[in-house]
């Protein structure tokens, strides 16, 4: 199987065309696209970790969630990202990120994310990035099935928060989600939490001053995408893509807290 069948049927699912406008989601590559799929690494993050893996494996085809940088510059002034992009084109490896065509497509993170927590009732079509949606349990049980998901390392909420003993709906939005603009904050006040992660101490004291009862679930969750694009290829190649040629890169380091 070509690397082509495999890369124009994901841009399909997410068009790239549908990433926010800071973002850097794109294909790196083109020309190896008709060479015959070696395999397939999906990560995270191409980082350190991830790059080895990819030469040891020979993999000729990365899908990422994260760009490896949003300001260009980088790609000049930090050596490891110079590095991987003249081993793209050395080593012929395509290297593709979806990054927000993902996270904001209706089939895509929030998607996913109810799923892994059993919550049948959202709106997969957000508002202003933010996804709606329908509980009915206890502040401790909703914690309690974050923590089952893998990827949620932390959930940290304010002590002056005031959640209500029933929790019925909520607002999500996996990554940094957090904003202090005003017609966002408006918008959390109608409901009875917001979910996010990689909230900043100004955000905390924002939160604070306009009482937001905000949940952060860090930045790690967002891994459920080696998961769910590794079900989605599985799933879509299954005659095609033998199980050998399918490459997890799970993050390979912890960030310890002590």
């Amino acid at each position: 199987m070509k690397i082509r069948r495999i890369t124009d049927w994901v841009l399909k699912e997410f068009p790239l065309r549908n990433q926010l406008s800071f973002d850097n989601a794109k294909l790196i590559n083109h020309k190896n696209l008709t060479n015959q799929l070696t395999k397939v690494l999906v990560c995270a993050d191409y980082d350190r970790f991830n790059f080895e893996l990819a030469k040891k494996h020979n993999a000729n085809l990365i899908i990422s969630h994260h760009p490896m940088f949003i300001n260009h510059q980088d790609l000049k002034s930090d050596a490891f990202i110079a590095k991987a992009y003249q081993d793209f084109y050395q080593n012929n490896r395509s290297f593709l990120v979806l990054h927000t065509a993902y996270d904001f497509s209706p089939n895509g993170a929030h998607s996913y994310f109810f799923k892994l927590l059993k919550i049948k009732k959202f709106d997969p079509n957000p508002i202003n990035h933010y996804y709606r949606f329908e509980i009915d349990c206890s502040l401790e049980q909703l914690i309690s099935d974050l923590k089952k998901i893998e990827y949620i390392d932390q959930v940290q909420y304010l002590s002056t928060a005031k959640f209500k003993k029933k929790l019925k709906k909520g607002l999500i939005c996996l990554g940094s989600g957090y904003s202090s603009d005003q017609l966002d904050l408006e918008l959390f006040k109608q409901y009875d939490l917001l979910i996010t992660g990689d909230l900043k101490w100004s955000s905390w004291i924002n939160a604070i001053n306009h009482e937001i009862n905000v949940i952060d679930i860090g930045h790690h969750v967002e891994s459920i995408f080696i998961d769910h694009i590794g079900e989605l290829l599985v799933e879509k190649f299954h005659d095609q893509l033998e199980p050998k040629q399918l490459i997890l890169g799970h993050s390979q380091f912890k960030i310890i807290k002590r």
